[in-house]
């Protein structure tokens, strides 16, 4: 049920944000920033790295809790501190970056505010694959539905501020980011 919902409001979102800022290089620019934080996800959330702790998390839980905490906790402390070594890495990158266009500085500049979201969606990724092995679904399924009210709200809000414009919808991709952690 959370799941649909989610997808419902991914809809919503999509066309909220196509309302607010049409379908141009504005959303072009934005949804191309938005495509940095999620192939991290998409590589170490729910790539090799879920792969490869999943089944040893698994195994552990059942016949050592302790050690599975442990592992959990070992874990997530190096997920965090490497992803935030390739944020810091990537902003420095993109602080280099001298586009030639205004679209193309606008998706560096929204890549600038995006990045620190990469790290945030990773963990939650994690963390849902964790609350699997204990039977709780919910929170993984609904974790989009915040993101995509958080986007929606800025985008509305937005119309209100519109010097603000997209950006503070990127800002609040990394909001909803600490919300779902």
């Amino acid at each position: 049920m959370l799941t649909a919902l989610s997808r419902v409001s991914g809809l919503a979102r999509d066309a909220v944000l196509s309302r607010v800022f049409g379908a141009g290089s504005v959303m072009d620019a934005f949804f191309f920033a938005f495509m940095v934080p999620n192939l991290f996800r998409r590589l170490f959330g729910e790539g090799a790295l879920s792969a490869a702790f999943l089944p040893v998390y698994t195994r552990l839980d059942r016949d050592d809790p302790e050690v599975a905490r442990q592992l959990a906790s070992y874990v997530i402390g190096r997920v965090t501190v490497l992803l935030g070594v390739v944020v810091l890495l990537c902003e420095l990158a993109l602080l280099l970056v001298r586009p030639q266009d205004e679209h193309a500085a606008l998706a560096v500049r929204l890549a600038r505010i995006m990045l620190p979201y990469m790290p945030l969606v990773c963990l939650v990724a994690l963390l849902g694959s964790m609350l699997q092995v204990h039977h709780r679904f919910g929170p993984t399924a609904a974790a989009p539905i915040l993101l995509n009210l958080a986007m929606i709200g800025a985008a509305l809000l937005s119309t209100r501020m519109p010097d603000a414009g997209i950006g503070l919808v990127a800002l609040a991709v990394v909001g909803a980011g600490l919300v779902q952690v």
